[in-house]
């Protein structure tokens, strides 16, 4: 039997200044969202996806293809896979042949009403390539925010204003796209792409679309800045938290201003947008809710536990944490254990000092602790593994998951966010099919609705590709 690096999506599947195009989003195959064999997105390259996605071995390496210890040369995490079908190589007991390409997105390409909450240096509105990924992916709370008008000239000129009209009054998803975010308010005279201490980005005069030149980035920091009011209206604590919060400095706008970027890379990795010619997140359709807890992933653990209370209470069903904290605090051990027992995924990372020692958060306890291995590169002598231990990245029994990724831990974690994130949606789905019965018991949700899938059941099958039948510890 063939054992993966990341097995979770074998159980999923049982369970330039050149503009990119334009994507799409939700992606993949309605309507619940899932890709058929082959079918992956034309930016699945995009920092170097492909191998860490894939579910194929690369063809003719040997003896890698045939060794069990290689994980039989399959590359990547079963996220995405261009073939269709492919001609295994025998690797004993597995005695090989031609097979369907199973992959997580043949499963589902995730819902956008799964959240990961990003908890990072923040995000970078001013960056073009990464808003082209992200805009469309922050989630919008609109609990602070009042349906979109369609009364004024587009603010995003890849929106038509005749697309918008027409829908009843007090809609919030104005196109249909099932999606709430800055697309839907394009249209509003009360938000200006341009604003007064805005930080966002504009398309540069070579861009190929030239009916975009020279024009401002419609960004969610535009709709922070239209319809922050003073006001608490949905009395969550938080004045005015419509696209995230900074914990660092305490304000509802969670602007990377030193511009690290560490967040940024963050949130692509586990939530890029697909198919708009950038980079792809392994799960394209789940939301972004970016909360800054520092201005590197270098942070104090109380502004960390801060950050996973206000996610755990606001709806995410995975916190996405690549930080090492300056201390380890009681806040901080029951700020994890409030998430865990509330339904959330704590996907944390292993860090990067090549070392044995203990990391925090990742290690408290109910944590999915991530490190990195990778592909092999142009020095490395046979056989070409695909398995190679990545240097930066630390080790230890608390390890949860090796995770295929290049910039060590920190691409590892958002890689397994992402696909966190994929087996959330995969659970709802089944729901909504009536594939799976009455929720769990075992954890207890804030929000509406049920809990379908447990932390646990997320690491064990993140861990194994399979929950059960034996009850796993907490």
């Amino acid at each position: 039997m063939r054992k993966w690096v990341v097995a979770t999506c074998c159980a999923l599947a049982a369970l330039a200044s050149a503009a990119p195009a334009h994507a799409q989003l939700p992606y993949g195959n309605g309507p619940q969202w899932r890709t058929d064999p082959g079918q992956v997105p034309n930016d699945l390259d995009g920092a170097g996806n492909t191998f860490k996605f894939a579910a194929t071995p690369e063809d003719n390496n040997f003896p890698v293809n045939q060794q069990q210890s290689e994980l039989c040369g399959v590359r990547g995490g079963w996220i995405a896979d261009a073939h269709a079908s492919y001609a295994f190589s025998a690797c004993p007991p597995d005695p090989g042949g031609t097979r369907t390409v199973n992959t997580a997105w043949t499963v589902t390409t995730g819902r956008p009403d799964v959240s990961i909450a990003v908890l990072d240096s923040g995000i970078e509105w001013n960056d073009l390539g990464a808003m082209e990924d992200l805009r469309h992916k922050v989630r919008l709370n609109t609990g602070e925010l009042p349906p979109p008008n369609v009364d004024g000239p587009s603010q995003d000129p890849y929106v038509n204003c005749d697309d918008l009209k027409g829908k009843p009054a007090g809609t919030y998803d104005l196109n249909g796209d099932g999606v709430v975010n800055v697309s839907d308010y394009a249209c509003d005279s009360r938000v200006s792409a341009d604003p007064p201490h805005g930080s966002g980005a504009t398309y540069p005069a070579d861009w190929s679309d030239a009916f975009a030149r020279g024009k401002p980035v419609l960004d969610p920091e535009d709709i922070i800045i239209a319809f922050s009011d003073g006001t608490d209206a949905d009395h969550n604590g938080y004045v005015d938290d419509i696209a995230g919060w900074d914990f660092l400095d305490d304000d509802n706008d969670p602007f990377d201003d030193v511009q690290y970027g560490h967040g940024t890379g963050e949130a692509k990795n586990s939530s890029a947008e697909a198919n708009n010619g950038g980079q792809t997140g392994s799960c394209p359709n789940c939301m972004v809710i970016p909360l800054r807890v520092g201005d590197s992933f270098v942070a104090d653990e109380n502004r960390f536990a801060a950050a996973a209370l206000y996610a755990t209470d606001n709806g995410a069903l995975v916190i996405q944490e690549a930080l090492g904290t300056l201390n380890n605090s009681k806040l901080g051990r029951d700020a994890v254990d409030y998430a865990y027992r509330h339904g959330v995924t704590v996907i944390a990372s292993a860090a990067d000092e090549a070392a044995q020692h203990h990391n925090y958060p990742s290690s408290l306890p109910h944590t999915i602790v991530v490190n990195s291995v990778r592909n092999y590169d142009a020095s490395t002598e046979a056989p070409k593994s695909y398995l190679r231990f990545n240097g930066c990245t630390n080790f230890s029994s608390k390890i949860t998951v090796a995770i295929p990724s290049t910039s060590c831990s920190s691409n590892a974690t958002g890689i397994a966010a992402g696909i966190a994130g994929l087996v959330y949606s995969a659970a709802l789905n089944a729901h909504d099919s009536n594939r799976l019965g009455r929720d769990t018991a075992d954890c207890n949700p804030l929000s509406p609705r049920a809990c379908y899938v447990t932390p646990n059941e997320v690491r064990q099958l993140m861990a194994s590709g399979q929950v059960g039948p034996t009850p796993q510890s907490d």
